[in-house]
């Protein structure tokens, strides 16, 4: 029994023994296995960094535990008949596809945008435009809309049109990054924010250069250096007194010459200070060509081909041709993008401060100009204004000047009209005479009904043809009188007032005129009378005697002094001796005492009537000068041995003779009611005397020869026409011309031409023009004045007149006048040009005169 047990227990022990090794070995077996496969599927994989699908899908014949699987896909390839590049993604392939998709219909959406804002923006310039919107009565529709909202809708369409720019270019950009590969997105947007950078150098840089190629060229020094230069050192007097010249420092000085250490201090320093900003400009102009090359379109392209062949280089192995080829067209693009983006804004940057610039040099020219045209008691009042202000401290920290408005009121009530209210009622007292409304209708009427019955009786007596008669006679009761105002005449001291009646939309316009044009063959005929400076040296000898003395004779206050009945006694004379006892002479008499006596004009609601001759009327100066040259026969019978020239304009009278006095004396006898005054006399430069100034000239005679140059009135501001006002180039060339042969008529001597030629080009040259090429503008016109012009039949010419600005197409225009001018010869017989002519925009100053300053005194 027991040996059974034993026995029993013994094989039942070693069936457990047996059990345990053999799952011990297949545990073995498994592990060995595994680590084989694990080794061989490492090997394999990090040899080639290629997936063990991928490589069973490219039938790798290097596989070793997937025969199988190769097998099913030859036979699967087989079926389908396709190869293993085949299973590449091509060109398109799909994240590239979606992107091209997106971007097109992206831009279709902008588009779309900008189309509907194209449609609005023609609506509103079609639309008609009143003061206020208006809707229509039957339809609900607009029958105007207002001015003030079709600006805002031009602007709000305008930012439109600026934001969908923005988002086109930059959607596409980001669009394109998003279908490039991350890690060359990564490389391209470096090279944006590095390209970005180079642009913000080049354009400071850009600025940097012009400021200082404008400081070289003008000759300045930059105000770092002129600060650096400027500084003084304290020496001791006693050894300023003694200080010599050190040698291998104080170059170009001898110990014999005068020494100032000061000077050389200055000199030293001041040549320092060059040398520094030959440095910078020198490193600063490097700098600029450096970065402008940086950002040119071939550094950016070779930007990207070398990012482009780096990126390659270390990812060739992963990627195909086909990826690689697509991948270098994106760059490419985006280059090309971020180029259109980023150098127009910077572009447009530089552009704007450039004009920014320019408006501040023109602000800054005009605010010069209106000072310089500001009336001295407007001066005062600013003045007196800025004595009185209070400085007050803004929130911002910011101080600004206020002034209590009871002062102001207070202050211009007593001292800036006070002045020019005054000077106008004496000048009314003294030239005019103040009629009651009542009055002046009754004269006004009698005088235009007299008027209109002379010239229909002078049109039927064949004096007048039907259209002067309707040219005397037109708006004869439908216009009214004339004005009246005040001229400042500044270059007399004290200052004093010229009244000006202007009568030139008055009823008595178109008889004015006609009374002209038949008084200019009479004045023609005088022998002392002259019209311009011209025609005074033309007659003016050029030897008079050694001993005689040149003077200047004025008429205080002509034309209010001549008494009419006088004046139309004299001239009517002087018409019947010119153009004899005939019916034109008596139209012409009856014409004059009409004009003469209605002269008209209203002030402030009160009719007023001139005495002698009103400044202003178109004739006056015709008949002041008819009435006045009886006194120059009167001087030249009485003085005819003593006098070598005499010469007279309208008031103003030159003599050359022995005794002035005596010429004076006779003058001052043949009309007891003109007061004459000796202004300047003297002229004899070998006597130490100083020059006569008569007209626009300086009379004087060395030893009997007469020598003249251009007189300057010291007051003259000389406010030519500014380099920033809307003028044609034309304009500022005719100016210089102008002011050329002015100065070759008047200047006798070649230095006194060459000195007064350098003042106008430097007076010239302050109103923001180059010296430099007003110098050559008058250079040129020097040469031209030299040639000698032939003798041609000179065509008839007609222009084209349009209003100009800096805007208008000139050279458009002037090819389409030169293309059909053929056409307009036809129709004439003698030659003919057609050119261009431009009409001035505007004054504003003048525009809003009437609401600036006349309302603003009538307030007062």
């Amino acid at each position: 029994m027991n040996d059974t047990d034993n026995n029993r227990n013994k094989g039942h022990d070693t069936e457990e023994t047996a059990t345990s090794e053999r799952q011990q070995h297949e545990q073995n077996n498994r592990r060995r296995n595994s680590s084989v496969v694990i080794r061989c599927v490492l090997r394999l994989k990090g040899l080639t960094y290629t997936s063990l699908a991928s490589r069973v899908c490219d039938e790798d014949g290097s596989l070793i535990f997937s025969n199988l699987q190769a097998t099913l896909v030859e036979d699967i390839n087989h079926f389908l008949g396709l190869k293993v590049m085949e299973f590449e993604l091509g060109t398109f392939q799909p994240r590239v596809l979606l992107a091209v998709l997106c971007i097109f219909l992206w831009n279709l959406c902008v588009f779309k945008e900008l189309r509907t804002i194209w449609q609005l923006m023609k609506v509103i310039f079609h639309v008609p435009k009143a003061r206020v919107t208006s809707f229509g009565t039957d339809v609900p529709r607009f029958a105007a809309l207002a001015k003030s909202r079709c600006a805002l809708m031009s602007v709000v369409c305008l930012g439109r049109a600026v934001i969908a720019m923005v988002l086109l270019i930059a959607g596409s950009v980001w669009l394109i990054l998003d279908s490039i590969d991350p890690s060359l997105r990564r490389e391209l947007q470096k090279w944006r924010l590095g390209f970005r950078k180079d642009l913000g150098h080049w354009a400071t840089h850009s600025e940097l250069h012009c400021k200082y190629s404008k400081i070289i060229g003008n000759g300045d020094i930059m105000k770092q250096f002129q600060e650096e230069s400027n500084r003084k050192w304290q020496w001791p007097k006693h050894y300023e007194a003694i200080a010599k010249p050190v040698a291998n420092i104080d170059e170009g000085l001898d110990n014999d010459m005068q020494y100032d250490i000061n000077a050389a201090w200055f000199s030293l320093r001041r040549k320092r200070a060059l040398e520094c900003q030959s440095f910078i400009a020198e490193h600063q102009k490097r700098a600029y060509a450096f970065f402008e090359e940086r950002v040119s379109h071939q550094s950016a392209m070779r930007d990207e081909s070398d990012l482009w062949t780096e990126w390659t280089t270390q990812n060739a192995s992963l990627l195909s041709s086909h990826v690689i080829a697509q991948a270098k067209r994106s760059c490419a693009h985006f280059v090309e993008l971020v180029l259109r983006e980023e150098v127009p804004k910077v572009r447009s940057r530089l552009q704007d401060a450039e004009a920014t610039r320019a408006k501040r040099e023109a602000a800054v020219i005009e605010a010069e100009t209106k000072f310089e045209q500001m009336d001295p008691q407007q001066l005062i009042a600013m003045i007196e204004l800025d004595k009185q202000a209070v400085v007050i401290k803004q929130a911002d920290g910011t101080k600004i000047k206020e002034i209590y408005q009871n002062y102001v009121a207070d202050f211009g009530y007593k001292n800036s009209g006070c002045w020019v209210e005054d000077e106008m009622q004496r000048l009314l007292d003294t030239g005019f005479r103040k009629l009651s409304r009542e009055e002046y209708v009754g004269k006004a009427f009698q005088a235009r009904s007299t008027l209109e019955l002379v010239a229909e009786r002078a049109k039927q007596e064949g004096v007048l043809t039907s259209r002067e008669a309707h040219l005397i006679t037109q708006n004869l009761f439908t216009a009214g009188e004339g004005s009246f105002r005040l001229r400042v005449k500044l270059h007399k001291v004290p200052m004093k007032g010229r009244p000006i009646a202007n009568l030139s939309h008055s009823w008595l316009t178109s008889a004015s005129l006609y009374l002209c044009d038949q008084l200019v063959p009479i004045q023609q005929s005088l022998d002392f009378a002259v019209a311009s400076s011209t025609e005074f040296l033309r007659h003016m000898p050029v030897q008079v005697p050694s001993n005689y003395e040149i003077a200047t004779i004025d008429i205080q206050n002509l034309y209010p002094s001549i008494n009419t009945d006088d004046l139309i006694s004299s001239v009517q004379q002087s018409v019947r001796l010119h153009y004899g006892e005939s019916q034109k002479s008596k139209f012409i008499c009856q014409l004059l005492e009409i004009l003469l006596r209605n002269q008209y004009v209203k002030h402030r609601g009160e009719c007023y009537e001139a005495f002698g001759v009103a400044t202003g009327i178109p004739p006056g100066v015709f008949l002041a000068n008819l009435y006045v040259g009886q006194a120059d026969r009167v001087v030249y019978n009485t003085h005819r041995d003593e006098i070598a020239f005499y010469a007279r304009l309208v008031d103003d009278s030159v003599v050359c003779a022995t005794c002035v006095d005596d010429v004076h004396n006779t003058l001052s006898s043949w009309k007891p009611e003109l007061k004459w005054d000796i202004t300047s006399r003297g002229g004899r430069s070998q006597h130490g005397e100083n020059a006569v100034a008569f007209l626009d000239l300086q009379l004087s005679h060395i030893d009997g020869h007469m020598v003249w140059q251009t007189h300057r009135k010291e007051l003259n501001s000389y406010l030519y026409v500014p380099a920033a006002s809307c003028h044609p180039r034309s304009v500022y060339a005719s100016t210089i011309h102008g002011e050329v042969c002015r100065l070759l008529r008047t200047n006798s001597s070649k230095n006194n031409l060459i000195k007064h030629l350098k003042f106008f080009a430097e007076k010239f040259a302050m109103r923001g023009h180059s010296y430099m090429d007003v110098w050559r503008s008058i250079q040129l016109c020097l040469q031209n004045g030299r040639r000698k012009t032939p003798d041609i039949k000179k065509a008839k010419k007609f222009f084209m007149f349009i209003k100009y600005s800096r805007s208008v197409p000139s050279h458009v225009i002037k090819s389409c006048l030169k293309k059909h001018a053929d056409d307009l010869r036809r129709g004439f017989k003698d030659p003919i040009s057609v050119s261009l002519a431009y009409t001035v925009q505007p004054n504003v100053f003048k525009h809003h005169f009437v609401d600036n300053w006349l309302m603003a005194s009538r307030d007062q």
